[in-house]
């Protein structure tokens, strides 16, 4: 686990932390797409969009996590038993196709962070591509009957990267999930370039993404607006998406 010692330095802080809770999980997803990739079997996954899932009774409560759901079905039984104490292990979604890396060392709480977006062998992917790669790849997927018995369960799939990165990282809400707090990560450089449709929530479209990319080219916040709106075939940007792009690199902070 001496690879992993920064992120579980960080999430050692997150337990304890009482009014930052979602500047450290930024952190953690953003060093999650700069410094981590995972490595399951012969597949390299290199994280570029990252969900981060946490709920800590009485401290942050965030009811979208699958493990802290109410109901006892299978998959709620399932999540409990992935998504806490299983530090670099993977949890393989159970009724849909995705995968999240766990970063519980200790504590009665969960936390993962969902791949959203991914290069796969170089390959550009979507969450449920991701999971049905790691699934049907897997030299038994065949005689699988069950996730519970995943060959990788027990594995730390997690590692340092051979060459990290240090872009910079958006902000973002999570995917169809009702609380807006930004808790998704994205890397910049890769939405700048265009090759990847990544997988954004509502709102966050060209209009968002040309703020995005203008405020990135200058601090002035003027000539930024002349250069989106120019990005925009001389069409103004509406306010909405300028003051999304605006929170999503952190304005409101500064």
């Amino acid at each position: 686990m001496e690879d992993l010692k920064d992120l579980k330095n960080l999430v050692k802080k997150l337990e304890t932390e009482t009014d930052n809770e979602i500047q450290i999980l930024q952190e953690i997803g953003a060093k999650l797409i700069n410094e981590y990739e995972i490595k399951i079997g012969n597949l390299t996954i290199e994280p570029l969009l990252v969900e981060a899932y946490y709920y800590h009774k009485g401290k942050f409560e965030d009811n979208s996590v699958y493990a802290a759901k109410e109901k006892e079905d299978k998959s709620v039984l399932y999540a409990r038993s992935r998504q806490q104490k299983n530090l670099g292990k993977l949890f393989i979604h159970y009724n849909d196709w995705g995968i999240d890396v766990c970063l519980t060392d200790s504590g009665d709480y969960y936390l993962s962070y969902l791949i959203k977006n991914a290069l796969v062998n170089g390959e550009w992917q979507t969450q449920k591509q991701i999971g049905m790669q790691v699934c049907q790849k897997c030299s038994k997927y065949e005689e699988c009957k069950s996730i519970w018995e995943c060959q990788y369960n027990d594995t730390v799939v997690l590692q340092p990267r051979r060459s990290p990165k240090d872009g910079k990282i958006i902000f973002i809400p999570r995917v169809n999930i009702a609380n807006k707090n930004l808790l998704g990560a994205l890397s910049a450089e890769d939405l700048v370039n265009g090759k990847y449709d990544f997988t954004l929530p509502t709102g966050y479209a060209k209009q968002w993404r040309i703020s995005v990319c203008a405020l990135l080219e200058t601090a002035d916040e003027e000539e930024a607006r002349k250069i989106a709106k120019k990005y925009n075939n001389n069409v103004k940007i509406e306010d909405k998406y300028w003051e999304l792009a605006k929170e999503s690199l952190g304005y409101n902070n500064q």
